[in-house]
């Protein structure tokens, strides 16, 4: 009988041709086991038929038996196709219980932000009543009814300190306003007004969203006679004056018509021309 060398084997290792039992031993007839030998299949597949026959009453103890899936999660809600999600690991997850997690997480943050709050108060209102000694501080009236009272205090001087404030940034705008408008200058809403006029255009169809040619153009003129006249009016700030939500047509506005006039053309001239008739020739 000649020996086979496989080549799957360590070198210098030489199997029969066929196992003891008188099977051929083929690359499809034959397996590994777990300590590197190499096993005969069909001895295998008879040994475990017979192993099968002599102990009957124990299934689970097969080898290669898989257990049952769960039907319910460790919590006992049941794995149903309404309750179950997979996670990104392709791992089932019990819809219900990741419900009930989120809620727990979003009470905790909830109580995380009232406990801020509180603290907030206690340190916006420092001229809290000082306690007896003798008064017990743990009770939970007492402190809500000094959260309380801290609150409505702190309503009570809010409108005062609001309408302060609201004053004195409307003093502040009118005070810049007048610095940026400079001697024999004109408001921003009057030249609105001449461009709107010299148009047959409302002050609305200016700053309001139309992008057609008759509007485009007069708005332009607008960003430019309002450049000129408020050198230290930001280009953002003109462009919110009309609506806009940024300076880029400002930017693009500007550079058309100063283009038009470097160009000499004779009807931008005049439109321009007509507009400082109608603001009486203050503007440059």
């Amino acid at each position: 009988m000649v020996a086979e060398r496989l080549p799957e084997q360590t070198p210098g290792v030489v199997l029969s041709p066929r196992c003891r039992n008188g099977h051929k031993r083929t690359y499809a007839n034959r397996t590994v086991d777990t300590s590197g030998q190499v096993r005969c299949l069909p001895c295998l597949r008879e040994t475990r038929r017979r192993w099968n026959a002599a102990h009957p009453q124990t299934p689970a103890a097969l080898p290669h038996r898989r257990r049952a899936p769960r039907t319910h999660c460790p919590n006992g809600h049941a794995y149903t196709a309404d309750n179950t999600g997979v996670t990104l690991r392709s791992h089932r997850r019990c819809l219900t219980c990741l419900r009930q997690c989120r809620v727990r997480e979003a009470l905790k943050r909830s109580q995380a932000r009232k406990a801020a709050k509180m603290s907030q108060g206690a340190a916006l209102a420092p001229n809290t009543p000082v306690r007896p000694a003798g008064q017990h501080l743990g009770t939970f009236d007492a402190l809500s009814a000094d959260l309380v009272a801290q609150v409505r205090a702190i309503r009570a001087q809010a409108p005062a300190r609001f309408v302060d404030a609201l004053r004195a940034g409307e003093q502040a705008r009118r005070e810049r306003e007048q610095a940026q408008r400079g001697a024999g200058a004109v408001a921003p809403a009057d030249i609105l007004e001449a461009v709107a006029d010299v148009f047959a255009l409302d002050v609305a169809d200016l700053t309001g969203p139309r992008g057609t040619a008759g509007v485009s153009r007069p708005r332009q003129y607008a960003y430019w006679l309002l450049r000129e006249s408020y050198p230290a009016m930001t280009l953002l700030a003109i462009g919110r004056y009309l609506g806009r939500k940024d300076h880029t047509p400002v930017i693009y506005g500007v550079q058309k018509i100063e283009q038009l006039l470097e160009a000499g053309d004779a009807d931008t001239q005049r439109d321009l021309d007509l507009v400082r008739e109608a603001l009486g020739g203050v503007t440059a």
